[in-house]
Protein backbone atom coordinates (compact mmCIF):
# COMPACT_ATOMS: atom_id res chain seq x y z
CA UNK A 1 0.00 0.00 0.00
CA UNK A 2 1.28 3.44 -0.90
CA UNK A 3 2.31 5.65 1.98
CA UNK A 4 0.13 8.75 2.09
CA UNK A 5 1.64 12.13 2.60
CA UNK A 6 0.39 14.37 5.33
CA UNK A 7 -1.00 17.82 4.76
CA UNK A 8 0.41 20.72 6.72
CA UNK A 9 -0.91 24.22 6.63
CA UNK A 10 1.08 27.40 6.87
CA UNK A 11 -1.23 29.85 8.58
CA UNK A 12 -0.16 33.47 8.44
CA UNK A 13 -3.53 34.34 9.95
CA UNK A 14 -7.12 33.24 9.53
CA UNK A 15 -8.12 36.05 7.21
CA UNK A 16 -8.20 33.87 4.11
CA UNK A 17 -4.44 33.81 3.62
CA UNK A 18 -4.20 30.10 4.29
CA UNK A 19 -1.85 28.25 1.98
CA UNK A 20 -2.20 24.52 1.60
CA UNK A 21 0.46 21.99 0.82
CA UNK A 22 -0.87 19.45 -1.60
CA UNK A 23 -1.44 15.99 -0.19
CA UNK A 24 -2.22 12.76 -2.00
CA UNK A 25 -5.99 13.37 -1.81
CA UNK A 26 -6.18 16.99 -2.96
CA UNK A 27 -6.47 15.98 -6.61
CA UNK A 28 -9.51 13.80 -5.89
CA UNK A 29 -13.17 14.68 -5.70
CA UNK A 30 -14.86 14.78 -2.29
CA UNK A 31 -16.88 12.02 -0.70
CA UNK A 32 -19.72 13.23 1.53
CA UNK A 33 -20.45 11.35 4.74
CA UNK A 34 -23.30 11.99 7.18
CA UNK A 35 -22.30 9.36 9.73
CA UNK A 36 -22.08 11.46 12.92
CA UNK A 37 -24.03 14.73 12.76
CA UNK A 38 -24.50 16.76 15.93
CA UNK A 39 -28.23 16.72 16.67
CA UNK A 40 -28.06 19.14 19.58
CA UNK A 41 -26.92 22.68 20.32
CA UNK A 42 -26.93 25.84 18.23
CA UNK A 43 -25.10 24.21 15.30
CA UNK A 44 -27.22 21.06 15.15
CA UNK A 45 -27.53 19.35 11.82
CA UNK A 46 -31.16 18.30 11.81
CA UNK A 47 -34.02 18.46 9.34
CA UNK A 48 -35.59 21.22 11.44
CA UNK A 49 -32.57 23.54 11.20
CA UNK A 50 -30.93 22.94 7.81
CA UNK A 51 -31.70 24.29 4.36
CA UNK A 52 -31.84 20.93 2.57
CA UNK A 53 -32.08 22.38 -0.94
CA UNK A 54 -29.13 24.71 -0.39
CA UNK A 55 -26.98 21.90 1.00
CA UNK A 56 -27.87 19.50 -1.79
CA UNK A 57 -27.19 22.11 -4.48
CA UNK A 58 -23.78 22.93 -2.95
CA UNK A 59 -22.78 19.30 -2.47
CA UNK A 60 -23.73 18.46 -6.06
CA UNK A 61 -21.72 21.45 -7.30
CA UNK A 62 -18.65 20.69 -5.17
CA UNK A 63 -18.77 16.99 -6.10
CA UNK A 64 -17.60 17.96 -9.60
CA UNK A 65 -14.49 19.66 -8.17
CA UNK A 66 -11.26 18.35 -6.68
CA UNK A 67 -10.22 19.27 -3.14
CA UNK A 68 -7.59 21.58 -4.64
CA UNK A 69 -10.32 23.50 -6.44
CA UNK A 70 -12.58 23.53 -3.38
CA UNK A 71 -9.79 24.85 -1.14
CA UNK A 72 -8.80 27.52 -3.68
CA UNK A 73 -12.29 29.00 -4.05
CA UNK A 74 -12.37 32.55 -2.70
CA UNK A 75 -14.90 35.22 -1.80
CA UNK A 76 -15.03 38.44 -3.78
CA UNK A 77 -12.48 39.94 -1.39
CA UNK A 78 -10.00 37.13 -2.03
CA UNK A 79 -10.49 35.27 1.27
CA UNK A 80 -10.77 31.50 1.27
CA UNK A 81 -14.34 30.16 1.27
CA UNK A 82 -13.52 26.58 2.23
CA UNK A 83 -10.74 25.83 4.68
CA UNK A 84 -9.57 24.11 7.84
CA UNK A 85 -10.37 25.87 11.08
CA UNK A 86 -7.84 26.67 13.77
CA UNK A 87 -9.49 25.67 17.06
CA UNK A 88 -8.17 28.76 18.85
CA UNK A 89 -10.51 31.04 16.86
CA UNK A 90 -13.64 28.99 17.40
CA UNK A 91 -16.51 30.39 19.42
CA UNK A 92 -17.18 29.18 22.97
CA UNK A 93 -20.32 27.45 21.68
CA UNK A 94 -18.32 25.63 19.01
CA UNK A 95 -15.75 24.47 21.56
CA UNK A 96 -18.59 23.22 23.77
CA UNK A 97 -20.08 21.20 20.87
CA UNK A 98 -16.65 19.74 20.07
CA UNK A 99 -16.32 18.73 23.73
CA UNK A 100 -19.83 17.18 23.70
CA UNK A 101 -18.95 15.21 20.55
CA UNK A 102 -15.82 13.95 22.35
CA UNK A 103 -13.60 14.61 19.34
CA UNK A 104 -9.97 13.58 19.62
CA UNK A 105 -7.09 16.03 19.15
CA UNK A 106 -6.50 14.40 15.76
CA UNK A 107 -10.16 15.02 14.81
CA UNK A 108 -9.98 18.64 15.98
CA UNK A 109 -7.04 19.17 13.60
CA UNK A 110 -9.25 18.14 10.64
CA UNK A 111 -12.23 20.47 11.28
CA UNK A 112 -13.11 22.02 7.96
CA UNK A 113 -15.58 24.73 6.94
CA UNK A 114 -17.47 24.79 3.65
CA UNK A 115 -19.26 27.98 2.65
CA UNK A 116 -22.79 27.39 1.40
CA UNK A 117 -23.34 31.16 1.10
CA UNK A 118 -21.38 34.16 2.38
CA UNK A 119 -22.97 33.52 5.78
CA UNK A 120 -24.03 29.86 6.00
CA UNK A 121 -21.45 27.12 6.63
CA UNK A 122 -21.23 23.35 6.81
CA UNK A 123 -18.66 22.31 9.39
CA UNK A 124 -17.22 18.84 9.62
CA UNK A 125 -14.12 16.70 9.57
CA UNK A 126 -12.09 16.39 6.37
CA UNK A 127 -10.21 13.14 6.46
CA UNK A 128 -8.35 12.36 3.26
CA UNK A 129 -10.99 12.91 0.57
CA UNK A 130 -13.99 12.32 2.86
CA UNK A 131 -15.95 15.20 4.41
CA UNK A 132 -17.88 14.06 7.50
CA UNK A 133 -20.68 16.60 7.99
CA UNK A 134 -21.26 17.38 11.68
CA UNK A 135 -22.57 20.93 12.10
CA UNK A 136 -24.72 23.48 10.30
CA UNK A 137 -23.77 27.09 10.96
CA UNK A 138 -26.52 29.36 9.58
CA UNK A 139 -25.02 32.60 10.96
CA UNK A 140 -21.24 32.10 10.65
CA UNK A 141 -20.92 31.80 14.45
CA UNK A 142 -18.90 28.57 14.73
CA UNK A 143 -15.79 30.49 13.74
CA UNK A 144 -16.80 34.14 13.86
CA UNK A 145 -14.84 36.68 11.87
CA UNK A 146 -14.59 40.43 12.29
CA UNK A 147 -16.05 42.48 9.47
Amino acid sequence: MQKKSTSKKNRNNHKGNTRFVKNSFDGETPVWCFDNPDNDGMFRFSKETIDTELILDKILSLSKMTWIQIKSATHDDGKSKNHELDHTGMSAEAKERIKKKALSDEDIDTIFSIALTNKIRLIGLKKDRVFHVIWYDPNHEFYPVDK
